[in-house]
């Protein structure tokens, strides 16, 4: 598996990625969704409205600003989970693939225990993002994980009024693994014998 972080003049232009692949296509609120080209190849696209900016204490966004919700972050993790066992690759794009893409590349790609360190040496991700997303996919896993402790067959409790089972005194012998050795009771311990 491979992730790329594109632009959006790139993605439109058209991919050229050899194995079958999916596309998630982040913009601005408030523009039009990228023109995705058709291609074989190409399994699903994503698309996602939201802004890359950093949020700060006391500093009020403008209205046009969104920045990524829980719900947006979940839906990433949920399309990569849905096409991961049949595709080779992930485009990720944003307009000029410097902030959103690479934060949302770095964190696929450590969800799906990828490098994604080039992304933080070749762009300058998005820390608000990328914490959104990897949350998302942490949350997945948890809750993956839950279910799947759920799912386990715990030993049934023995009710207060049931009396613990008696240990059985003619239980066959048991071997140890040493030729001719046996194992005898003698009140109530277990103690080995070797017979010559």
């Amino acid at each position: 598996m491979e992730v790329f972080v594109f632009t959006r003049a790139m993605v439109e232009a058209g991919l050229r990625v050899k194995p079958s692949y999916v596309v998630i296509s982040i913009r601005n609120t408030g523009e039009p969704k990228a023109k995705v080209k058709k291609q074989a190849g190409l399994r699903g696209v994503l698309y996602l409205a939201f802004s890359g900016v950093e949020p700060v204490a006391g500093w009020v966004m403008p209205p046009r600003i969104k920045l990524i919700t829980p719900a947006q972050a979940d839906k990433i993790c949920t399309f990569v989970r849905r096409h991961k066992a049949n595709i080779g690759a992930i485009a990720v794009h944003c307009e000029k693939g410097t902030s959103r893409s690479p934060a949302v590349a770095a964190a696929i790609s450590d969800a799906l225990h990828l490098d994604g360190r080039r992304f933080w040496q070749l762009h300058r991700p998005s820390t608000y993002v990328y914490r959104m997303v990897s949350d998302a996919f942490n949350r997945e896993a948890r809750a993956r994980n839950n279910n799947h402790l759920s799912q386990i067959k715990r030993p049934r409790k023995r009710p207060a009024d049931q009396p613990a089972p008696a240990a059985r005194l003619d239980a066959p012998r048991k071997s140890h693994g040493i030729a001719g050795a046996t194992e005898r009771k003698s009140s109530n311990r277990i103690s080995p014998r070797l017979d010559l």
